[in-house]
């Protein structure tokens, strides 16, 4: 891939600022043969501030793809109608689908308890299915599993539901994950998820609340699973950062 090619002037530009673990929003400003020149990076407008040298995670937008790569800062520059960062050009550029759909394969720990069944019945053992069945096959018995008035905060909502059950997460993304349970739990079942993910470097453990929209038994070892897509349910953007800024954290750590 020509990297080179990726980028142009006004496109979305955000800045992962690792302390607070949030991401920062500028717009590429210019392209020149020795650097990339954008605006200064906002968060609530707040200004981040960058060292000379030093090196930053950024994430470039572009119709139905992101684009993560690590750039140095070079210098701050007064440009003719904005004030400017400019940034190296970085050696390489990971490409992936957006969030919804890009799943990053891993072995994590989980644990999750049910909030929710959906009305059916008799349950029973279902057929595999090989993709996720659609809104209209299952959309009767999805519904929502936690009032909207309920504010409890989802860890503390855990800690009064008593002892959970293991699990593991085998891939993972900004919209979902694939859970692998020792139950079978019905399409529509809600649950409280704790993941536990883990880099060689860091460790975040992160409560989310997700829905079952497919499933599929495995026989790991002999011992009957069944593997659950999870779709996450009434999940804030700033979890989705996180969970998607983990993601680029295990990429950049398996390239290494």
């Amino acid at each position: 891939m020509n990297i080179r090619s990726v980028f142009r002037e006004n496109l979305l530009l955000e800045v992962f600022e690792p302390g607070q673990e949030i991401y920062y929003k500028s717009i590429i400003q210019g392209v020149h043969e020795d650097y990339i020149a954008i605006g200064i990076p906002l968060c609530k407008q707040e200004q981040l501030y960058m060292a000379e040298n030093s090196t930053w995670d950024f994430r470039l937008y572009l119709k139905d793809t992101l684009y993560y790569f690590s750039s140095p800062f070079l210098e701050y520059h007064e440009g003719e109608r904005v004030p400017l960062y400019l940034i190296g050009w970085p050696d390489e550029v990971h490409k992936v689908q957006r969030r919804e759909f890009f799943r990053f394969p891993c072995v994590f720990d989980a644990h999750y308890w049910i909030l929710k069944r959906p009305w059916i019945e008799k349950e029973k053992m279902p057929q595999v299915h090989s993709e996720p069945q659609t809104e209209d096959e299952h959309k009767d018995i999805i519904k929502s599993a936690i009032p909207k008035k309920n504010s409890l905060a989802l860890e503390e909502m855990a800690a009064s539901m008593g002892e959970p059950v293991e699990a593991m997460i085998t891939n993972i993304s900004g919209g979902g994950l694939l859970l692998v349970a020792p139950e079978w739990m019905p399409i529509g079942t809600v649950l409280l998820m704790r993941l536990f993910l883990k880099s060689k470097k860091k460790e975040k453990t992160l409560f989310v609340k997700g829905k079952v929209v497919w499933i599929a038994p495995s026989q790991p070892e002999r011992t009957v699973r069944f593997r659950h897509a999870i779709e996450y349910d009434d999940v804030s953007e700033r979890i989705k950062d996180e969970i998607v800024g983990f993601i680029f954290v295990l990429m950049r750590e398996r390239m290494l």
